[in-house]
């Protein structure tokens, strides 16, 4: 659901993506992304529809860690030639791949990937990601580190 703001309509700018056989019978896709800024919406859907397509190509090429990078990677890039203006607007994006019963796990940003256990027979959420948010010391480190800066924007 659209989130609410006294005064502003807001777009929906949340994604998912299940494929219970991404490549093979025994290999599921799941992504949730969260769209950021007045063309979040686009980010979101761009990356959507692109990011399982670059997976798929460098999944037979290489070890799944390495194809994980090599896709966001492209799918970054792929964005930055596009029609959307990205100036004030990106997504974040939680990607799990299950093959048989190893779960690999790569996100951007801060849509929380969380995975639900049985403990004695009650389902119990454990955090499998840590947000990439830049108020965090280590994260506006890094961010830093790049050449990057951090400063709060209000966009409308």
């Amino acid at each position: 659901m659209t989130g609410k703001e006294p005064g502003y309509h807001k777009i929906n700018q949340d994604k998912v993506c299940v494929l219970a056989q991404y490549l093979s019978e025994n290999q599921s896709f799941f992504t949730a992304l969260d769209g950021h800024g007045p063309q979040g919406h686009l980010v979101a859907n761009y990356i959507a529809q692109h990011l399982q397509i670059m997976l798929g190509e460098k999944i037979p090429e290489m070890p799944l860690s390495k194809a994980l990078t090599e896709a966001f990677t492209r799918t970054d890039e792929g964005l930055k030639e596009s029609s959307i203006d990205c100036d004030f607007s990106g997504a974040s994006v939680t990607v799990s791949i299950l093959q048989d019963r190893v779960l690999t796990t790569a996100w951007v940003g801060d849509s929380r990937g969380v995975l639900g256990r049985n403990v004695d027979g009650r389902i119990c959420a454990f955090d499998i990601t840590q947000d990439h948010k830049p108020g965090l010391p280590q994260e506006r480190a890094r961010i830093e580190a790049a050449g990057g800066r951090v400063q709060h924007l209000l966009v409308r």
